[in-house]
């Protein structure tokens, strides 16, 4: 099971999932609830993340690992919206 630690630098196999998982729920919340509400969920997260990315360095750990979960937590954001317009027109 060393594949899922942290030691060997597999960080976008981690990851992976929690890009999926914030895209999946901003494009339900775009289908199936009120516009406002997914643009509110957006603008947390794009707010929570510089932040969490400065407490996780300021606990040592990589900078590879925090430039990693960046890209994925602002990437899902973005796609999710793009896809996300694509399918309710």
């Amino acid at each position: 099971m060393s594949y899922f630690t942290l030691e060997t630098e597999n960080y976008v196999t981690i990851l992976l999932p929690i890009y999926l998982i914030i895209q999946k729920i901003i494009v339900y919340i775009n289908k199936y609830h009120n516009e406002k509400i997914a643009e509110s969920v957006k603008i947390i997260i794009y707010s929570i993340s510089p932040m969490l990315i400065l407490l996780l360095l300021k606990l040592n750990y990589k900078s590879y690992f925090c430039a990693i979960l960046l890209i994925s937590l602002i990437l899902s954001v973005t796609i999710s919206s793009y896809v996300g317009k694509r399918t309710v027109k």
